[in-house]
């Protein structure tokens, strides 16, 4: 073992809602993304994602999280809470 560790990336950036659209989360994503990629990471970025790509690109993204990994997610766009649970929309 080189002593690295492997270091992975989801970045989700959802701007575009029907209801109340928002102006900066996709290039918060991208900006984020580019630093990460500078410093190593092996970076997935999303944009305006539906539930089923977000659902997809988590399960691959824990699939690649390991014990010796670093791993970083970040979301920025709606998200509610309801009944004590938080939701990402």
């Amino acid at each position: 073992m080189s002593g690295e560790r492997i270091r992975t990336a989801l970045l989700i950036g959802n701007n575009a809602y029907d209801e109340a659209p928002l102006r900066n989360p996709v290039s918060d994503a991208r900006d984020l993304g580019q630093v990460l990629q500078h410093l190593g990471f092996m970076v997935t970025v999303l944009e305006d994602a539906d539930l089923r790509q977000m659902k997809q690109a988590v399960e691959t993204f824990r699939r690649k999280a390991g014990p010796d990994s670093v791993s970083l997610f970040y979301f920025s766009g709606h998200g509610l809470e309801y009944r004590g649970r938080n939701f990402l929309v």
